[in-house]
């Protein structure tokens, strides 16, 4: 009985990781040890072939810029000095071709600048509903016989960057009447759920398949290949991803199908007391 007493006196005892000698047991830990190594190891190097991935684009489009910068600007000049039709035609054509290189090139440049680390978003309070004024601004919606349905009339405030917010909003709409198509219906809302500020950028337009929706934030990707359109890149919305990233939100695409129009929404974060 005696014996008894002392064993619950001592209370329970936990076998350590020094005195524990099952060889089982200890085979387990070494192989979890080189498990963890080679995750941390692969991490590492993931993380290193991604930086230079970025860097390489960063250095290609910046050498690309360099010869391309005169051309931009000698170009029309020289089609000012030219007289004969058909030469302007063709002359035309390059200037199109180098003005669309050029667009991608700075706008890979940019990709590559807000897809790093050490690029941060300037975060304050700003006006939801003014910054989308602006940018409404900037399109004539009738003339592409297009109806806008804004609900966004009323001062809404938000934690976000400004520019960055611009920038976003300029790409949703403009690819909202880009894949229009003829004439159509946008629309804008905004709506608070629990503690995020849900916008929602909605258009009636051609509207996208399930493999397109995945491919979206892809670089180079365009919905329709087929389309020779030298105003589009196929990076804005993979920019439109990241910016909506460093503004601490998240962005979404859905469309039932082709011709069933595509909605974008995206989530920012409320200033503090803000209602809607």
């Amino acid at each position: 009985m005696t014996d008894s007493h002392e064993l619950l006196n001592q209370g329970p005892h936990f076998t350590t990781d020094e005195e524990n000698t099952d060889p089982q047991i200890l085979r387990l830990q070494a192989r979890i040890e080189r498990l963890t190594e080679m995750v941390e190891e692969r991490n590492a190097r993931l993380v290193k072939l991604i930086d230079q991935q970025k860097n390489l684009v960063r250095h290609l489009s910046h050498d690309l810029k360099t010869p391309l910068t005169p051309l931009v600007a000698i170009l029309p000049l020289m089609r000012a000095q030219i007289y004969d039709g058909e030469t302007k035609e063709m002359l035309d054509v390059v200037i199109d071709s180098v003005g669309y290189i050029n667009a991608i090139v700075e706008q890979a440049l940019e990709l590559a600048q807000v897809s790093t680390r050490d690029f941060k978003a300037v975060l304050g309070e700003v006006d939801l509903c003014s910054i989308l004024e602006t940018v409404l601004a900037r399109y004539d919606f009738a003339e592409n016989n297009i109806t806008l349905q804004n609900s966004i009339i009323e001062e809404l405030s938000v934690q976000a960057d400004s520019l960055l917010l611009d920038e976003v909003l300029d790409n949703l709409l403009s690819n909202a009447i880009k894949f229009m198509g003829g004439p159509g219906v946008i629309s804008i809302a905004a709506k608070r759920v629990v503690d995020r500020i849900i916008v929602t950028v909605a258009d009636t337009g051609s509207g996208m398949t399930d493999d397109e929706v995945a491919q979206i934030f892809d670089e180079f990707f365009k919905a329709d290949p087929a389309r020779h359109d030298l105003a589009s890149t196929g990076l804005g919305m993979s920019k439109c991803g990241r910016l909506v990233e460093k503004l601490g939100g998240q962005i979404t695409v859905r469309s039932a199908g082709k011709d069933c129009g595509t909605t974008v929404c995206f989530t920012l974060k409320p200033a503090e007391g803000a209602e809607i």
